[in-house]
């Protein structure tokens, strides 16, 4: 059972109270009577990457992920690029080419992407088919966490996280 507790703790830890102002929809485990104002659900996920066509190709094979029309602007420079993966959730891949490599480390990323793979057998036949590709790490063995998920923690070519869950 969670504890009213653990929630105001979860809430000062993560930023409950900033995620609601942006209105992204929180985990099950907190109640939607206590966060009334959140209703939307995500639309995409947005990367800023450094090689497009390098992370395009990643996570078209590690997430079997479909590749949409290339977007290009000619006013700014941006290079973005739609993905879908099998569950619908898309992911749009952003360049902007002619930044220096400082100007990206002043980008601000994702903590995370949780990936949902049902069950702790496909947590850990992932783990063991992502180990296996060029350029990804896994940073976590497959492991239960304090609230009680099974997961394990990978980092993509440019070292993003993933964290793969139940």
């Amino acid at each position: 059972m969670i504890t009213q507790s653990w929630r105001q703790s979860m809430a000062q830890d993560t930023g409950i109270e900033q995620l609601r102002a942006t209105g992204i929809r929180l985990p099950s485990r907190f109640r939607e009577e206590e966060c009334p104002t959140i209703s939307p659900a995500v639309e995409h996920i947005a990367l800023y990457v450094k090689d497009i066509d390098r992370m395009r190709e990643f996570y078209m094979e590690a997430f079997r992920a479909t590749a949409g029309k290339r977007f290009h602007s000619d006013r700014t420079g941006l290079v973005s690029e739609s993905l879908t993966l099998k569950n619908g959730l898309r992911m749009k891949l952003m360049t902007l080419p002619h930044l220096l490599k400082a100007d990206y480390a002043s980008r601000t990323g994702w903590s995370h992407i949780a990936m949902g793979v049902r069950s702790e057998e496909n947590v850990r036949s992932e783990t063991e088919r992502l180990r296996a590709m060029s350029g990804c790490r896994v940073l976590a063995e497959p492991h239960y966490t304090e609230d009680n998920c099974f997961e394990s923690v990978i980092s993509d070519p440019e070292g993003n996280r993933i964290v793969l869950t139940t």
